[in-house]
Formats: structure tokens, C-alpha cells, sequence
């Protein structure tokens, strides 16, 4: 979309009053009395930010986004539009290379764009989605549908990251069965930075051409549902979101996103006040190879993955918790590769003060090894209803990198500061 494009979304959201939505839940039919306005399904959020990185000093975000989510369900026939345009000062204030300001100054990014249909038990959808099938949170093998927005890298939360992928999907509900079924004939990958931008790749990779080699992606998943037990089965042909690094044998580096096939589990269960979580999941080809490897083909790998996770919620001490993954190439022990045998651990805290006036988090992911930790903490403040002020602060720590790109993940630390209003056209 061009910069003229970009300028009539933002201006005409702001003039909307649009704005960063998380979940909304509306009707399923919408009522309209004489006597009363129409409702427009339109929740939104507007935030100013301000984002400075500690080492080197530099700004990363001066300006302000709209986050807005349109959502008319209606005589089960649903439109959900969600997406974000911000405006970012930072990259012309830092002289960042132009095409950088050209492309990151003032962009709209659609999450999800989709219709849907449902009749009695079955629900057909087509159109930009996201859709999880995991059950653990931070660190699911089973979170293959949608890509991230790596452009925010470490900083946005999974649920926040996520962008939708280009769906046509077919779901039953009964009696606690669900089975979906889902293709994406033309799928995306990751949205990543370009050299230059301050979360883009080093300078030194700046002539990596990308390879796409695509295919059409299918999904199913059969789950059953139960007051305390949830588990399924889920079934896939996809294609790794982030891109494997390779050097070829012209010594030029590409970038590679090869398919695979991958049969896993999930569940939760909950033991009150705790809710368990487990994935554990098997591929026969799954990409990979050692890190500053010169290929010429993907190497395929047998490979195994688990994820465990615990919640535990409690109204005095708040919300905790943990997880933990492992995923292992059956050929390769103790070699590590870009993508296979890694372990990661993942560990939160949040918790409401002042009748939810006041709002906590802390945040731990340990990466490739324990020497490897990111720690991020929120703390926000909600004077009125509609309005909060948020202070972020995240700092990383990478002792055990192995290549330049772990290594340049210890000069991310950084602060920011926001103003967030939450809006309703829907009343």
C-alpha cells in the first residue's frame, strides 16, 4: 500500500476515534429499538508512545498508532476487520536509511480481514485469520498457523504479534466435539525488518535475498471438551514462519522457508485454583541445520517437541506462570541447530491493585540456554475508565550467544512510556 493510502487509513481512523482493541464479544444479534442510535461494532484503542533503547541511545518509538477492531456478527454472518496504523517519528530523528522511514514512518498492518458463516453446527470461514491450535501460551510447537510481526521482535506480547493467516476453513461444533478443518493456498510468512530499520537484520546481511518457496498449507484439528478437560489432536503440512539462514556455496547468504509435516497433542486440565498445560508433538522432515552452515538443500530432521505449563491464579497474590519447552532432533544430540535442539523458559507475574486501578506484570524467557534471559515489567495506571498511562521497561541479557544475531539481542534494553484510550462506537 503506498504512503498516500497509509495517510488516508490513519487520518480517517483517528477522525473515527479508532483504536487498539484486545477481545471484544459481541451479540450474536443485534437488536435496533426506534428508539434508540445505531450501534456501530467499532472498538478502539489510541495511544501515544515514547521508546528509547539504553545501549546504544537511541529512539525507537516517537509518534502514536491506532488499533481498531470492526466486528458485526449478525444472524450468524460475521465481518471481523482488526489492524493497526501507526505513525513512528523515530526512524527520521535517527536518520535511519530511507527506505526504512519510507516503509516503517507511517504503515497500516491488517491482523485479520475476514467473513464467516455459521448454520447450526458448522461455521464456514474465508479471509486473513488467526488462528492458534496450541494450548500452552508462550512457547506452543503447535502455534503454526499464523505468522508474527517480527518487525516488534521481542517486544509484543505472543496474542499481540500475531498476524492472520490467508484462510479458507470449515468448523463443526457438538455437544463438546469440535473439528476444524483449514487451507491456506497462498501462505505469508513472518513480517520482517529490513537492514537499517533498529530490530532489522545486521548490516552485514544486508544483501540477503529472500527465497519462497510456497506451497499450499493444510490444517485439522479434532478437540473435545469437558468442564475441566480439554484435548485434541492436531494434524498439519506447514511451513516454518521464521526464516531458516543459509549460505550457499557462492558464499551469497538466503533465506529459506521450507514445508514440513508435523502430528501433535494438546490438552489442559484444571485442578483449581491450577490449570495444566501439554504439547507434545512429532515431524519426520522438519528444516534445520547448524548455525553458519553452507548449504545447498534443506536438511530434514526426525523431530520432537514438548511444552509444559502451569497457571496459577489466586485473588491476593495474583496470576503465575510458567513454561517450559524442549524440542529435539532425533539425529543431532547435542548439536545445536538454528531452530532444533533448544530448550525455553518462560515465567510471568501480573496482578490488579486498587480495584484494577493499578496494573502489574513481570515477565522471564530464558532462550537457548539459561545464560540467555530477557526480563520485561509493566506497570500501568488507569485514572479513569477509558484512560491508562503504561511504563514498560525490558532488559536482555545474552552470555551464552553463539553467532552474531544472539549477540546483538544484548543491545535491545529499552524503556517506553505510553498513553492509551480505549474507545466504543458500539456504545
Amino acid at each position: 500500500m503506498n504512503k498516500e493510502m497509509n495517510i488516508c487509513l490513519l487520518v480517517l481512523s483517528i477522525f473515527s476515534f479508532s483504536a487498539e482493541a484486545q477481545e471484544f464479544d459481541f451479540d450474536e444479534a443485534d437488536v435496533i429499538e426506534d428508539n434508540k442510535p445505531i450501534e456501530i461494532p467499532l472498538d478502539l484503542k489510541f495511544s501515544l508512545f515514547e521508546a528509547r533503547q539504553l545501549d546504544p541511545d537511541r529512539s525507537v518509538k516517537t509518534g502514536m498508532s491506532v488499533y481498531e477492531v470492526f466486528d458485526y456478527n449478525r444472524d450468524g454472518l460475521r465481518l471481523r476487520i482488526e489492524g493497526t496504523g501507526t505513525y513512528n517519528r523515530a526512524y527520521h530523528i535517527e536518520d535511519d536509511p530511507q527506505e526504512v522511514v519510507d516503509k516503517h514512518e507511517l504503515e497500516w498492518v491488517t491482523r485479520e480481514f475476514y467473513g464467516s458463516k455459521s448454520w447450526d453446527k458448522f461455521t464456514f470461514l474465508a479471509g486473513r485469520h488467526i488462528k492458534v491450535l496450541g494450548k500452552t501460551d508462550f512457547l506452543s510447537p503447535l502455534d503454526i498457523v499464523s505468522p508474527k510481526d517480527s518487525t516488534q521482535l521481542l517486544f509484543a506480547k505472543p496474542e499481540e504479534s500475531r498476524i492472520g493467516q490467508g484462510l479458507v476453513a470449515l468448523d463443526y461444533f457438538h455437544r463438546g466435539l469440535n473439528i476444524w478443518l483449514g487451507a491456506a493456498p497462498d501462505p505469508v510468512f513472518d513480517r520482517m525488518a529490513e537492514p537499517g530499520h533498529p530490530y532489522g537484520l545486521p548490516m552485514t546481511l544486508a544483501n540477503v535475498r529472500e527465497i519462497k518457496d510456497k506451497s499450499t498449507e493444510v490444517y485439522g484439528k479434532v478437540e473435545v471438551i469437558t468442564d475441566d478437560l480439554e484435548w485434541a489432536v492436531v494434524a498439519a503440512k506447514s511451513h516454518i514462519r521464521s526464516p531458516l539462514l543459509g549460505i550457499d556455496s557462492t558464499g551469497t547468504p538466503n533465506f529459506y522457508f521450507p514445508d514440513y509435516h508435523i502430528l501433535g497433542f494438546g490438552m489442559t486440565y484444571v485442578l483449581s485454583p491450577i490449570l495444566l498445560k501439554l504439547e507434545v508433538a512429532h515431524s519426520n522432515d522438519y528444516p534445520d541445520w547448524q548455525r553458519d552452515q553452507v548449504v545447498t538443500e534443506v536438511e530434514r530432521n526426525e523431530a520432537y517437541f514438548l511444552s509444559f505449563g502451569i497457571d496459577w491464579n489466586s485473588d491476593h497474590w495474583g496470576s503465575i506462570a510458567g513454561e517450559v519447552s524442549r524440542n529435539q532432533a532425533a539425529n543431532r544430540w547435542g548439536m545445536s541447530g538454528q531452530l532444533l535442539n533448544q530448550s525455553q523458559l518462560a515465567v510471568s507475574w501480573s496482578h490488579d491493585f486498587l480495584r484494577e486501578t493499578i496494573s502489574t506484570a513481570l515477565t522471564m524467557l530464558a532462550f537457548d540456554s539459561v545464560e540467555n534471559r530477557i526480563f520485561r515489567g509493566d506497570i500501568g495506571y488507569r485514572f479513569i475508565d477509558d484512560f491508562e498511562l503504561k511504563l514498560s521497561a525490558t532488559a536482555v541479557a545474552v552470555e551464552g550467544g553463539t553467532d552474531t544475531m544472539d549477540n546483538s539481542f544484548d543491545q535491545l534494553d529499552r524503556v517506553e512510556l505510553s498513553f492509551n484510550w480505549d474507545y466504543s462506537l458500539g456504545g
